[in-house]
């Protein structure tokens, strides 16, 4: 998932402190909200963004094309095989 923050931050012309404070999201988490290095999305998180940026959440989070197969510790070559 691609969240586009720093789009919409530069368009209101906001910077990551005032962003935070704004949101009260810390700045750390809306960097690694951006760069893609978040472990998880918080739902709130997402709402108070949408709000300040006045955008829908289709608007600010992006789908990617995600390599399969999605569970952890699943080595490709131990997934059963269809006969």
């Amino acid at each position: 998932m691609q969240c586009k923050i720093d789009q919409h931050r530069r368009h209101r012309k906001l910077t990551w402190d005032k962003l935070a404070e704004a949101t009260g999201i810390r700045k750390a988490s809306l960097l690694a909200y951006d760069n893609g290095t978040a472990k998880t999305l918080r739902p709130e998180h997402i709402d108070a963004l949408c709000t300040v940026f006045a955008v829908p959440v289709s608007d600010l989070l992006v789908a990617e094309v995600v390599a399969l197969p999605l569970l952890h510790d699943i080595r490709p070559d131990r997934l059963k095989q269809e006969s």
